[in-house]
């Protein structure tokens, strides 16, 4: 789970989690590139655990940052 604290409460942060929430319930087919997104950033103190982690397409990669 993400601190909050550390996320200012906006319409971005909820397309952001929207964003994010999705890619952990779904499965791509193979031939879908993707890319591993930290949910909370390293230089943030988030981890590579696997709750920190989200697979993403690369368009919505490139949305969240």
């Amino acid at each position: 789970m993400v601190n909050n604290a550390m996320f200012t409460i906006n319409k971005y942060y909820y397309t952001y989690f929207e964003i994010i929430n999705r890619a952990n319930n779904r499965l791509l087919p193979d031939n879908i590139k993707t890319e591993i997104h930290h949910i909370l950033p390293r230089s943030l103190g988030g981890s590579d655990n696997a709750d920190n982690l989200a697979k993403l397409t690369l368009k919505e990669h490139w949305v969240c940052h």
